[in-house]
C-alpha cells in the first residue's frame, strides 16, 4: 500500500498559535463579540490562515451570524486537503451528462462516465485504462486521476472489491497521487467492504495517516477497526486521540493551554473559575500558579507569584484583599498598556471604582475602558452587569445623565433578561458543496396584543422565515397541539394564554426550513412564551412530534442526529435535547467521541419531559 505511514494512529494535531489560545479563552469566559473582532483583525492580515478561519467561523456560529458562519465553511471547505474535490467532480460530470450540458474540459472522463451512464460498464473501463495512457503522455495529472478514481468504483459498483483495490494501489504507485485523500478514502472504504484480515490491515493503516491528518471521520472508523483485529488497547488509544481532534475541532481549552493563555490575557477571575483548571500544587511556580491560587481563593498566595509586568492580574488579586488603591493603580497602568480596546480591564477598572468613589483614576484610563465597553454592548446583548460597569465609568467621566440612562437600561435587563421567554435554539442541517453540515439558529415565538378572535391564536401574518413547502401548516398543527396540551396541564393558566395572540419566526433565512425535526424546537418556543418561561441558551433542541391523544405529545426520531450534535457543541451550546429513541445513536460514536456525547445529550420522550427540563429552571410556574 502506497502510504508512507506504519505507525499506529496517536494523531499529532498541531498546536494552535498562542495568540488564538488567547481568542479561545476570551470566547470560553463569555467574550465571544471581543475574540471575534479580534480574530477579524489577524483574518485581514492572513486571510487564507485556516485555524483563523476555523475559529472565526466558530464564532460566527456560536453568535448566531449563521451567513458568515456559512461563507466561513465554504472557505474552509474549499481549502480543506479532505474536501473530496475529485469525488464531487465525478458526481459533477455524471449530473451534466444526465442533463445533456455541453462541455469541452476533461473529454477522456467524459467519455468514460457517459459510457458507464449508459450501463456499459466494460466499456467505460476499457475508456479509463485508454484515457490514464493518453493522459500521461501531455502530464494531465487530473484526468489521470479521476480516471483513475472512477475506474476503482466501477469495479465496486461490479462487486470486483480486488480489482477496484488494486486499480486504487496501482494509481498510487505515483508519487503524486501517493497521499492524494481521495484515493486513500476510497480505499480505505473498499478495504473496510472487502473484510478480510489483510484488506482490514491495509485500512487501518489508511485510516491512521488520515487520522493524523485531521480528517475526524477516519477516528470512529479506525476505532471500530482496531477491535475487529482484537486490539482493544489500540481502540481505546485512538478513541482518546479522537476526543483531542475532536476538542481541537471545536476550539476547546485543554486545562492546562486555557491557564496558559490567561497569563497572557487577563480575563475575569470568576469566569475563569468556572473552567477546568489544574489545581495549583500541580502548577509550577510563576504566573500561572499566581492565577491558579487566585481562582482557587488565596489572593495573597497568590500575589507573591504574580510579577510587576502582569498588572491586570496583580489588580484582582489586589481587589481581592481589599487594596483598592493599588489595584486601580495596576488596573489603570493594564489599560493604558493595551494597544486596543480591552473588554476584561473594562471591566477590572469599572469594578475597582465601583467600590470606592474617592479613588482618583486618570481621564485617559477612563476613556479607555469606556470606548471598550460602548463596543462591547454595541455588538452584544445587553447584560446588566456591562451597564452598570459603562454607568460607573460614564459617572466618572461626568456624563451623569448617560449614566443614569445606563443604570435604568440595567434594571430592566435583570427584569426581562436575554434571551426572552419563546427564543429556542434548534439544530438544523445545511447542505454545504453537496455535503451535510449541522447549524444551530432560532426559533422565536413571540406574544402580540389580540382582538376579538385572533385571541389565543397563531396568526398567520405573523408567521415570518424562509419556509419550505408545507411547513405553514406545520407551524399551526404544533401550535394547536402544544397549547391544548399546556391547558390541559395548567388550565389556570388558559385565561393568560388567550389573552394574546402569537407568532413565529424561523431564522436562517438563505435556504428554507423545514422538515420533521422542526417539531421540538418549534414546540419548545411556542411553550415558552405561552407559560412565560425562559429557555436557557445552553440548550439547542431537535426532534419530531407526534399529537398521540389529548394532552399527549411524543418526542419522534430525526435524521442526520450526528451532524446536529456535532453542531450544538460548536455552536457553543451545552447540551442537546433530543429524542429518547436516538440515545444509544448518539452516543454510537460515529460523529462525536462517545465520553463528549454522553455529558452533551439530554434524551426526552414526550413534552412533559422537556417541560420538566425547563421548569426545573424557572419553578415559578405551578
Amino acid at each position: 500500500m502506497h502510504v508512507r505511514k506504519d505507525s499506529p494512529c496517536a494523531p499529532a494535531i498541531p498546536a494552535p498559535e498562542l495568540a488564538l489560545d488567547e481568542l479561545r479563552l476570551l470566547a470560553e469566559t463569555g467574550f465571544p463579540g471581543e475574540a471575534k473582532r479580534r480574530v477579524s483583525a489577524l483574518l485581514a492580515a492572513a486571510p487564507a490562515d485556516l485555524e483563523c478561519l476555523g475559529l472565526k467561523a466558530r464564532l460566527d456560529h456560536a453568535t448566531g451570524a449563521i451567513s458568515e458562519a456559512i461563507d466561513g465553511w465554504k472557505l474552509l471547505h474549499d481549502a480543506s486537503p479532505h474536501s473530496h474535490a475529485a469525488i464531487y467532480r465525478i458526481a459533477a460530470l455524471r449530473e451534466e451528462a444526465q442533463g445533456g450540458s455541453p462541455a469541452t474540459d476533461l473529454p477522456l472522463v467524459r467519455r468514460a462516465v457517459a459510457l458507464a451512464l449508459e450501463g456499459r460498464h466494460d466499456r467505460a473501463l476499457a475508456a479509463c485504462a485508454q484515457g490514464r495512457a493518453l493522459a500521461a503522455s501531455p502530464g494531465d495529472r487530473e484526468q489521470r486521476k479521476l480516471l483513475g478514481l472512477l475506474e476503482a468504483l466501477l469495479h465496486e459498483l461490479g462487486g470486483r472489491l480486488g480489482d477496484a483495490i488494486a486499480s486504487l494501489e496501482e494509481l498510487g504507485v505515483d508519487p503524486a497521487f501517493s497521499l492524494d485523500i481521495d484515493r486513500l478514502s476510497i480505499l480505505a472504504r473498499i478495504c473496510e467492504r472487502k473484510g478480510d484480515r489483510g484488506s482490514i490491515l491495509v485500512a487501518d493503516r489508511v485510516l491512521s495517516f488520515l487520522a493524523e491528518s485531521g480528517k475526524l471521520s477516519a477516528f470512529p472508523r479506525l476505532i471500530e477497526l482496531r477491535r475487529i483485529l482484537g486490539d482493544e488497547a489500540g481502540g481505546q488509544e485512538v478513541e482518546r486521540a479522537f476526543e483531542r481532534a475532536f476538542s481541537s475541532r471545536m476550539h476547546w481549552l485543554t486545562p492546562p493551554a486555557r491557564l496558559a493563555a490567561a497569563a497572557r490575557r487577563y480575563v475575569p477571575v470568576a469566569r475563569l473559575a468556572a473552567l477546568a483548571l489544574p489545581p495549583p500544587e500541580t502548577v509550577e511556580a510563576g504566573v500561572e500558579r499566581g492565577i491558579s491560587l487566585l481562582v482557587r481563593g488565596d489572593p495573597r498566595a497568590a500575589l507573591r507569584s504574580l510579577p510587576d509586568d502582569r498588572p491586570a492580574w496583580r489588580a484582582a488579586a489586589l481587589l481581592e484583599t481589599d487594596s483598592r488603591r493599588e489595584a486601580l493603580a495596576a488596573a489603570v497602568e493594564a489599560i493604558l498598556a493595551s494597544r486596543e480596546p480591552d473588554v476584561p480591564l473594562a471591566f477590572l477598572i469599572a469594578s475597582i471604582l465601583s467600590t470606592v468613589d474617592c479613588l482618583p483614576a486618570p481621564p485617559q484610563a477612563i476613556d479607555r475602558a469606556r470606548e471598550a465597553l460602548h463596543l462591547h454592548i454595541a455588538t452584544s446583548p445587553a447584560s446588566p452587569r456591562s451597564l452598570r460597569c459603562l454607568a460607573v465609568l460614564e459617572d466618572r467621566a461626568g456624563a451623569h445623565g448617560e449614566a443614569t440612562t445606563l443604570r435604568a437600561r440595567a434594571a430592566a435587563a435583570c427584569e426581562r433578561p436575554w434571551p426572552p421567554p419563546g427564543v429556542v435554539r434548534a439544530a438544523a442541517i445545511y447542505s454545504l458543496r453537496g455535503k451535510s453540515k449541522g447549524l444551530v439558529h432560532d426559533v422565536i415565538a413571540r406574544r402580540v396584543p389580540a382582538e376579538g378572535l385572533q385571541r389565543g391564536r397563531l396568526l398567520d401574518s405573523e408567521i415570518h422565515g424562509c419556509l419550505g413547502e408545507g411547513v405553514r401548516d406545520q407551524l399551526r398543527r404544533t401550535f394547536a397541539s402544544v397549547r391544548e396540551a399546556l391547558v390541559a396541564r395548567f388550565p389556570d393558566r388558559a385565561v393568560e394564554m388567550d389573552g394574546w395572540s402569537y407568532g413565529l419566526h424561523l431564522t436562517k433565512e438563505d435556504e428554507p426550513s423545514g422538515g420533521p425535526s422542526l417539531g421540538l424546537p418549534v414546540a419548545v418556543a411556542f411553550a415558552s412564551v405561552l407559560l412565560d418561561v425562559r429557555v436557557p441558551s445552553r440548550y439547542v433542541f431537535t426532534g419530531a412530534l407526534s399529537y398521540d391523544a389529548a394532552g399527549k405529545l411524543t418526542v419522534r426520531k430525526v435524521g442526520e442526529l450526528g451532524h446536529k450534535l456535532k453542531a450544538t457543541l460548536h455552536a457553543g451550546a451545552r447540551t442537546m435535547v433530543l429524542p429518547a429513541s436516538q440515545a444509544d445513536e448518539a452516543l454510537s460514536g460515529h460523529q462525536v467521541p462517545k465520553a463528549i456525547a454522553a455529558a452533551s445529550i439530554h434524551p426526552v420522550g414526550t413534552l412533559d419531559d422537556v417541560l420538566a427540563l425547563l421548569l426545573t429552571d424557572s419553578p415559578t410556574i405551578p
